[in-house]
């Protein structure tokens, strides 16, 4: 992961504007930026630099960023019923 790795602490990188000390990847804030453009213009993120974004599907992937690459893995909150419990409460919505 990206340090922190925190939800809502990935501000600096969706707002890279060049070198940043808090900024441990220069090349995953561009891309991170990249994913963001391309679902707001294209309604999907597309692949940046190489790196595709792939939709969720029935394979349950999801793309792991850390500061020396960036893959498709098996999503780690697919595991154990969480997703289960997750679409049971939201059926209480």
């Amino acid at each position: 992961m990206i340090p922190p790795a925190s939800h809502g602490q990935d501000v600096n990188y969706t707002f890279y504007t060049g070198p940043d000390p808090s900024i441990v990847n220069d090349t995953a804030a561009i891309i991170h930026q990249k994913y963001i453009t391309n679902y707001v213009i294209y309604g999907e993120p597309g692949c940046a630099k190489g790196a595709c974004f792939l939709g969720y599907g029935s394979d349950v992937n999801t793309l792991s960023v850390n500061t020396t690459e960036i893959k498709d893995i098996k999503d780690p909150w697919a595991a154990g019923g969480r997703c289960d419990l997750l679409e049971l409460l939201a059926a209480y919505t």
